[in-house]
């Protein structure tokens, strides 16, 4: 036996010492994750860059011509960017790891007598696992006991059909896929339930010895990243255009060939934002930072950037608008008996009821003395309720033993357990679940004196008035039905059939307190609330008006109507429609597809089995914390906390993030803009070159390199939340960024060349004094704009001085290190420049503050250049 190999009883596991010795000796229970690449592989995959590549042929180049100081200090330039940008992504590789542990699973192990429930990491081999479906298996293991038990393990064998699992003995060798005693790491139960002694964790599992293949592949580019690789192909094509040009000018113009060269390098040089990729990563790192301390977990960087593109946003009730903290009231048998802690059950009816919510329940107490249970939140609910009644689930089941089952399923709504009866006499089907499932399964009822009755379509109509009453307050009705005589030891959906209906479980779950708040921010943000739900249509409709959402006799389709739908027709009244009632996970997928037929962007939640198909098909798939293991897999977003305040912060925080990468962009570019035209317009005088390359890189990378990333930090602004959705397929370089960024080019390239011909041309000063003052008046006009591209709509006065303090940092130390440029014999040197009397100053801060003002008034003059609310491609 696996068992006595292993040292461990399967009724008491292992000891707390035994594990601690084990886990010692074997190592966590983690595979490393197969999307991550390798310190190398990440330190060298910025050399293969476009932009990058482009710098290091300038390095060359320069060093070939014998400037070597450029040669260098491009070189050393290159080499901060590429230890920046490392350093970024691999917090960011560790950023996301922490966060995925945040959602980490736990698995239920039986130690040292006791069924606790453990993170999956601290599972060693000899463990005495349990699990049901929905649930993924955290180690290999052998099954030592199975209940219907079917798993997924197409992620694992390829194979797309359900395994059926038994506990026979196989012989060795036998092939993977046909291992039917066995389960594996990363697979998941769709159906039923186990238990079972672990037998290999971590890289010694299956799943893990494929990790350790894989893990050193690199992962596909992200939508967005992308979008940013096709912004850098299309800056080297307009780079080499320039030199093309400026080589042809030069030619024509008679300039050595030397001088040409080193007129094309600088061009590289000022023409290309060196840390865009960089930027990018820290906005994204931000934004889920962010939102994981509205506890909501991001699970890859990309996602967060398509949260702000959301159009739609369907939602599950329970939990999500309600506060998932369920509690049953009574059982109402609907024929004038209450049972709850004041009319204790006196009619054998009535305690068979009672007796069958404890044992037609997969939800289970964890601890003998904590009133704690595991299980999904209306099982939890009803077991809890009747156990404070004195109906305790376990002494319950070592008196009714159980012969067969068939799991709860949203298809068929109902879940099905079959027991002998502790007087042998003969056996019961104990049903719960949905109020009108049972009851067209039902052959008869209680009357008024708790005598089964034939149920005449007259009682049906009664009692589906008397539910619809609870439903229309926003309770949640869990019903219970049963078929006593019962002679089969086996139960199929055909057995389910010719019940006796006893009565619902009346459950509550009140609204969440900031509920309507947040449906009112949603809306004001152009993106609709769908509420999708499996309960009673004026369930959801009373939930639905508390919320705040209008809901008309025409926004309502129930799961039936959903069936007799066309898609063409579903499409037609899509849009309409707030409330889809009583339908089953397979629908939301028939409901996502519409959506996105009409053009949304769809953000779904899910928290079962069934429902991860549909979160994969969503744009944006939104688990529940509480939820199954395999929706938390398939879904973008995962909220802790389950409450939809959260999507609606992750939005928010989605917009700010394009926003915020908008903005370096405009800022990185206009800058190279004004740099590159200063040096065309001075090559069409025939003047000589403003700047020198080592100057341009310490405006880009030094004095303005923590500007750009002072503004990726920038706090959402005044609107972000009452303008329309944007395409997600919207080019970041849209014609409206692409105006701001020529208006500040052309300001600052009108004030620049104009201080050049007033210094060199008109007072006849030397080069080096006016290369200085050029390059002062560009790094501090930068710096100052600063402050302007905190927001392309909004002016200084609007938006204020003082929001985001790091942007007052970055300014100052980036002036200080300008300082150091001009002031510092040593930088003297490197960078040809000279000191600035305080008059010079006086003429650069008037000149800077000028073109910066200039800046901010196009808001007021232009108010319609803006990037927001427009789906520009």
């Amino acid at each position: 036996m696996v068992t006595t190999a292993l040292r461990v009883l399967p009724a008491q596991g292992l000891s707390s010492r035994e594990v601690a010795r084990r886990l010692q000796q074997n190592g966590p229970n983690i595979v490393p994750s197969t999307g991550q690449q390798s310190l190398f592989r990440l330190f060298f995959a910025r050399f293969r860059e476009l932009l990058v590549l482009f710098l290091i042929a300038a390095a060359v180049i320069s060093w070939l011509l014998g400037e070597r100081t450029d040669a260098l200090i491009i070189a050393a330039v290159i080499a901060m960017d590429v230890l920046l940008s490392f350093t970024q992504v691999w917090r960011t590789q560790y950023t996301l790891t922490k966060l995925r542990q945040q959602v980490s699973s736990l698995a239920a192990v039986i130690r040292d007598g006791k069924l606790h429930r453990v993170p999956t990491s601290y599972l060693v081999p000899g463990d005495i696992i349990e699990f049901r479906d929905g649930e993924k298996i955290p180690a290999d293991a052998r099954l030592l006991r199975v209940n219907g038990l079917r798993v997924a393990e197409a992620a694992l064998t390829g194979e797309s059909h359900d395994v059926e699992k038994r506990t026979t003995r196989l012989v060795s060798r036998t092939p993977l896929g046909n291992r039917y005693n066995m389960v594996y790491l990363g697979t998941v139960v769709v159906n039923g339930s186990g238990q079972a002694v672990v037998t290999a964790t971590g890289t010694r599992t299956e799943f893990g010895r494929i990790a350790q293949m894989l893990k050193s592949q690199p992962s596909p580019s992200s939508p967005l990243r992308r979008k940013l690789e096709h912004s850098g192909l299309v800056i080297v094509w307009i780079i080499i255009a320039l030199v093309g040009f400026s080589t042809l000018l030069g030619l024509a113009l008679g300039q050595a060939g030397q001088h040409i060269l080193h007129t094309a390098i600088t061009l590289i040089v000022s023409a290309i934002p060196e840390d865009l990729t960089l930027i990018l990563t820290i906005a994204l790192t931000v934004g889920v930072s962010r939102i994981l301390r509205q506890r909501g977990v991001v699970q890859e960087l990309s996602a967060a950037e398509t949260l702000g593109a959301a159009t739609v946003i369907c939602t599950d009730k329970t939990g999500t608008l309600t506060v998932g903290e369920m509690q049953a009231h009574h059982f109402d048998c609907l024929q004038g008996t209450i049972v709850d802690s004041t009319h204790l059950p006196h009619d054998p009816w009535h305690a068979l009821a009672l007796t069958g919510y404890a044992l037609a329940a997969d939800a289970h107490r964890i601890s003998p003395t904590v009133a704690q249970y595991v299980g999904s939140a209306t099982e939890r609910t009803a077991v809890a309720f009747v156990e404070n009644l004195g109906f305790l689930q376990q002494k319950l089941r070592q008196s009714w033993r159980l012969r067969d089952s068939i799991s709860f399923n949203p298809q068929w709504k109902y879940r099905a357990t079959l027991h002998d009866h502790p007087t042998n006499e003969s056996r019961v089907i104990f049903v719960s679940g949905a109020p009108e499932v049972l009851l067209e399964r039902s052959s008869h009822c209680l009357n008024t004196d708790h005598e089964p009755v034939l149920l005449t379509a007259a009682r049906r109509a009664k009692l589906h008035q008397k539910m619809e009453r609870y439903a229309a307050r926003g309770e949640r009705l869990l019903a219970m039905a049963v078929r006593p005589h019962y002679e089969r030891a086996d139960l199929t959906h055909d057995d389910v059939a010719g019940l006796t209906f006893l009565g619902v479980l009346i459950i509550s779950d009140p609204l969440r307190p900031e509920i309507r708040e947040s449906i009112h921010q949603t809306q004001s943000a152009g993106v609709s609330v769908k509420i999708i739900t499996g309960d009673y249509e004026a369930t959801a409709r009373a939930i639905a008006r508390d919320s705040g959402l209008t809901v008309t006799d025409e926004a309502v389709c129930s799961g039936e109507m959903l069936q007799d739908l066309s898609d063409g027709e579903l499409r037609k009244i899509i849009d309409q429609t707030v409330i889809f009632s009583r339908v089953n996970p397979l629908d939301k997928q028939r409901i996502i597809r519409a959506l996105q037929d009409r053009g949304h962007i769809v953000a779904m939640t899910g928290d079962g089995v069934n429902d991860a198909v549909a979160l994969k098909v969503a744009d944006i798939g939104v688990a529940m914390g509480s939820g199954k293991d395999i929706a938390k897999d398939a879904a973008d977003l995962v909220l802790l906390d389950d409450n939809f305040a959260t999507i609606v912060h992750a939005i928010r925080e989605g917009r700010v993030i394009r926003d915020n990468i908008r903005k370096v962009i405009a800022f990185l570019l206009a800058t190279n803009v004004a740099e590159v035209a200063v040096f065309l317009g001075s090559i069409l005088v025939q003047w000589p070159l403003p700047l020198l390359p080592a100057q341009i890189l310490w405006i880009n990378l030094v004095t303005n390199g923590t500007s750009d990333m002072a503004l990726a930090l920038e706090p959402d602004e005044r609107n972000v939340m009452r303008r329309s959705p944007e395409n997600p397929q919207a080019s970041l370089l849209t014609t409206t960024v692409g105006l701001h960024i020529f208006i500040t080019g052309l300001v600052f390239t009108t004030f620049a060349l104009g201080l050049y011909w007033y210094l060199w041309h008109h007072l006849t000063l030397d080069l080096p004094y006016t290369q200085t003052m050029l390059f002062t008046f560009l790094a501090v006009s930068s710096l100052l704009s600063t402050w302007s591209f905190r927001s392309l709509t909004d002016s200084l006065y609007r938006r204020g001085l003082f929001q985001n303090p790091w942007i007052i940092v970055s300014a100052g130390f980036s002036f200080f290190l300008q300082l150091l440029a001009i002031y510092l014999p040593a930088l003297q040197k490197i960078f040809k420049t000279v000191p600035l009397d305080p008059y010079d100053w006086i003429i650069i801060i008037t000149l800077s503050v000028t073109a910066v003002v200039l800046l901010d008034l196009r808001k007021a003059v232009i108010p319609h250049l803006t990037t927001h609310g427009r789906a520009e491609t």
